[in-house]
């Protein structure tokens, strides 16, 4: 076992909140960055999010079950907001401004 464990950390992975009540993988289109209607590519966003939740401490490793985070600007809301247990959906207001929806 520890060599796997070695193994996966000589490639940058973890085991550490594999399960349990931390936050699950950021759901986001998988579009994102190349769907022509696109309101915001919100990549960059959840690398950001994921990187915060993936600090090397463990404020977040007592979290709800199955915690689940959504960010999306997809104009086809491909990201599944309605099942997150947080959802940010980006939309356009009439002048143009990019805002998201919490949900």
């Amino acid at each position: 076992m520890p060599a796997i464990l070695e193994l996966l950390d000589s490639v940058g992975l973890t085991s550490r909140m594999a399960s349990g009540d931390g936050p699950r993988p950021i759901m986001t289109s998988p579009v994102a960055g190349m769907a022509a209607d696109e309101i915001y590519d919100a990549s960059y966003l959840v690398k950001e999010v994921d990187t915060y939740f993936d600090q090397n401490d463990d404020r977040f490793c007592n979290f709800p079950r199955k915690y689940k985070v959504g960010i999306s600007g997809c104009g086809r809301h491909t990201a599944s907001h309605e099942v997150q247990d947080v959802a940010f959906t980006a939309f356009k207001t009439d002048d143009g401004e990019v805002l998201f929806d919490l949900t």
